[in-house]
């Protein structure tokens, strides 16, 4: 529990961002021993280190002074059931420690498994929050094609590509982390608060933030190094020309990560941003089973919810079924198409989700998932 504390007081220090923390680690090795140095030794490295102002000695002088806070907030995360993961353990995540900007600290919500997110392959998948009826079918399919081929699905909570593609990997029994622009406190935006839920169940959500840090402009983008930092590969689904995506795109080039863009067409608005990395010399996604396999090292793939996607529909949920497409309809014209009692049709609709038919995307709106093994791409250049 020090050792906690520890690590909080280290994120407390104003003006300490994660690259001038780095460097203090990388000479004192962990949050304790930082803690306890003299005063002394710590304003002669930082007067050595140019990145480090006579502020920043101040700050961290100070900072000891207000331990008490420290403690409080240990207190509400071990309320909580936060898993507080340090550079210093070996659960904390590999592939963040290449990174020179990799926070310290992240506190994890949910089901943490080293071994998938360590020692597994890891896929980043990101794209815009307006998305189209064809972006939902690629995002659903990568989310599906995650779980069949083992792979971790990495994201962002957000509503559109995110969302999809992590509400797909988890209903088809797959593994996910989901990294947030906020503390573990808020569920941003509401509308994905199912997805909050299940993700605790059956995958983890992650914050580099204090746990009621609210979901400010400014750490979005900060958090889209964390989605790069974990993956092997980036896959952006959808994008426009000024996207967040092609900030976390940016990032993992810094990485040195793969970057995969899906194509869209020309004119598109959200397309254009992926059409743009593909111009700057990102892999285009065209194959996406030929892509996992390879992404997963040649593992088998397996089918964990095949048989609720095969299963017979009711002869009610094969009307309410038909009436739903790839393009969101609301509840209300369900009940106007079909005729059916309001809540036999609520009672159909959760039948669908649950076998893996149809998604709610918003409060009252549905759309059909695809119930296919490969959406076909546009073919790239010779």
């Amino acid at each position: 529990m020090q050792n906690e504390l520890y690590w909080l007081w280290l994120l407390s220090i104003r003006g300490l961002g994660a690259v001038k923390q780095n460097i203090l680690l990388r000479e004192w090795g962990t949050a304790g021993q930082l803690y306890h140095e003299t005063a002394e030794r710590i304003e002669q490295f930082m007067k050595k280190e140019k990145i480090f102002q006579a502020k920043d000695f101040q700050e961290f002088c100070r900072s000891k002074q207000d331990m008490g806070k420290c403690r409080q907030e240990l207190n509400l995360l071990r309320a909580q059931g936060v898993e507080i993961i340090s550079r210093e353990q070996a659960d904390y995540p590999s592939r963040l420690t290449e990174m020179i900007d990799g926070p310290p600290v992240v506190f994890a919500k949910g089901n943490w498994q080293t071994s998938k997110i360590n020692s597994g392959p890891v896929l980043a998948v990101v794209g815009t929050r307006r998305i189209t009826a064809y972006g939902r079918e690629v995002a659903a399919t990568i989310g599906k094609f995650c779980a069949e081929f083992g792979i971790t699905l990495v994201s962002g909570m957000a509503a559109g590509v995110d969302g999809t593609a992590q509400r797909s990997c988890l209903k088809h029994g797959g593994y996910s982390i989901g990294v947030l622009a906020s503390g573990l406190a808020h569920q941003f935006p509401a509308g994905n608060r199912d997805l909050y839920l299940d993700m605790e169940k059956q995958g983890v959500l992650i914050s580099e933030e204090w746990y009621q840090t609210p979901p400010l402009a400014n750490l979005f983008p900060k958090r889209n190094r964390i989605i790069s930092g974990l993956a092997e590969a980036v896959i952006v689904v959808e994008a426009a020309d000024k996207s967040g995506s092609l900030i976390t795109a940016d990032y993992a080039l810094e990485q040195g990560r793969d970057i995969y863009a899906v194509p869209g067409r020309i004119g598109d608005r959200q397309s254009v941003g992926c059409n743009h990395l593909i111009g700057q010399g990102a892999y285009i996604l065209e194959n996406i089973e030929k892509f996992f396999a390879d992404l997963s090292g040649g593992s088998q793939r397996t089918k964990p919810c095949q048989k609720n996607l095969a299963e017979n529909l009711e002869p009610v949920e094969k009307i309410l079924y038909q009436q739903i497409g790839t393009e969101p309809v609301y509840i209300g014209r369900l009940l106007e198409y079909t005729g059916l009692e309001q809540g036999e049709v609520q009672l159909c609709l959760l039948q669908l989700e649950w076998k893996g038919y149809i998604e709610q995307i918003s409060a009252g709106y549905y759309v059909a998932l695809p119930q296919i093994e490969q959406v076909p791409f546009p073919k790239s250049k010779p």
